[in-house]
């Protein structure tokens, strides 16, 4: 056991499952529901970046509002204190598994395997875009990949709406797996072809 923190007035923190550019991910027990879940918290570093905080606000409120089993479920979100200064968590579903891209570095999977998470990836994307959303970071590490095989989708931080709008020329989402229009190589909006591509191109 690495860690034993309650934060959010609720989360005892104790194991670190991973991190990333903005965040760390605990597994954790929520002391009022008696379960374990998983808690995204932002690093510290990033807390008091504006852009980095609506980021994690809209990635909380957007997966909320999916329902759909190969997507993990946000329970809350809230905020901790972190040496005298706030900053949001997150309490997701937990989920067994490994992400893609460890599962990947001992080698390709097998085709049957492979068509079967390109399958559990699109299923969820294809309820995203219908509620009128786009991904934008659909990549090997945001894929969880259970012990069955089965694949979930995770990571809502850069989602947006599809407006149809020229939007702006920032640019997000990891380029490997970027279509043309988002990094900005051709000039028409980001929307659901982008994640599609990206699927592509993880597939």
């Amino acid at each position: 056991m690495e860690h034993e923190l309650l934060i959010g007035g609720r989360y005892r923190l104790l194991d670190r499952l991973g991190s990333g550019g903005m965040s760390v991910v605990w597994r954790a027990r929520d002391e009022v529901l008696e379960r374990e879940v998983a808690v995204k918290v932002l690093a510290a570093d990033t807390s008091a970046d504006p852009d980095v905080l609506g980021r994690i606000s809209a990635e909380a409120r957007a997966a909320a509002r999916l329902r759909h089993p190969n997507v993990v479920a946000v329970y809350d979100y809230g905020e901790t204190e972190d040496g005298g200064r706030a900053g949001p968590l997150r309490g997701i579903g937990l989920v067994g598994g490994r992400s893609l891209s460890d599962v990947l570095t001992a080698g390709p999977l097998p085709v049957d395997r492979a068509v079967q998470v390109a399958l559990d990836v699109a299923s969820p994307l294809a309820a995203i875009h219908a509620g009128g959303l786009v991904h934008r970071d659909v990549k090997p590490a945001n894929i969880i990949v259970l012990a069955d095989g089965a694949a979930r989708l995770i990571d809502f931080g850069l989602a947006t709406r599809q407006t149809g709008d020229d939007q702006d020329e920032t640019v997000v989402g990891t380029l490997q797996y970027s279509a043309p229009e988002q990094c900005g190589l051709l000039k028409r909006p980001v929307d659901h072809r982008s994640d599609l591509y990206a699927l592509g191109r993880v597939s």
